[in-house]
C-alpha cells in the first residue's frame, strides 16, 4: 500500500511538471547548440524519403519545447509521459518482474536525453526508483 502511495505521488508530480509548471529556465540551452538540430535536419533533406519528410514535417509541432508558453516540455515529451504515469500506477495491479521496472526506466532515460528538461524533471523520479529497486534486491 505504501508503494502504491509514492507511485501516486511520483505521478502527481509528473503530471504537474510536465503539463503545469512553467519556468523561464531552459536546460535545453545550456546543454546543445541548437544549431545541431538544424544543421540535422537540413542533412535529412539531401535524402529525402517518407521518413525524413515526415520528421522535417513534423519537427516543430511534436520536438518543440514552447518557449512561448514557459512550458520547457515538447508535446511528444506530454505524450510519452503518459505511458509512463499508467506504468508506475498499473505495476501495483499487475505483477512485473523488477528488470521490466529497470528496462522502463531506461528506455525512460534514454529518451529523456532529447530534452534535458524531461531528463532534470525525471531525476527525482529515478532517485526514487533507484532506492526502491535496491531496499527490494537487498531484502
Amino acid at each position: 500500500m505504501k508503494l502504491l502511495l509514492v507511485s501516486i505521488g511520483e505521478v502527481i508530480y509528473l503530471i504537474y511538471m510536465f503539463y503545469f509548471f512553467r519556468t523561464k529556465v531552459d536546460f535545453n540551452l545550456l546543454m546543445y547548440e541548437p544549431e545541431l538540430q538544424d544543421n540535422f535536419l537540413k542533412s535529412m533533406e539531401k535524402y529525402r524519403t517518407k521518413i525524413t519528410k515526415f520528421i522535417i514535417n513534423t519537427n516543430k509541432k511534436y520536438f518543440n519545447h514552447y518557449r512561448d508558453d514557459e512550458i520547457k516540455i515538447c508535446l511528444f515529451g506530454r505524450i510519452v509521459i503518459i505511458l509512463l504515469l499508467m506504468f508506475l500506477i498499473l505495476r501495483h495491479f499487475i505483477r512485473t518482474p523488477n528488470y521490466i521496472t529497470i528496462i522502463v526506466f531506461i528506455i525512460t532515460f534514454i529518451l529523456s536525453l532529447m530534452n534535458i528538461n524531461a531528463l532534470v524533471y525525471l531525476l527525482p523520479i529515478f532517485a526514487i526508483e533507484i532506492y526502491k529497486l535496491l531496499t527490494i534486491a537487498t531484502n
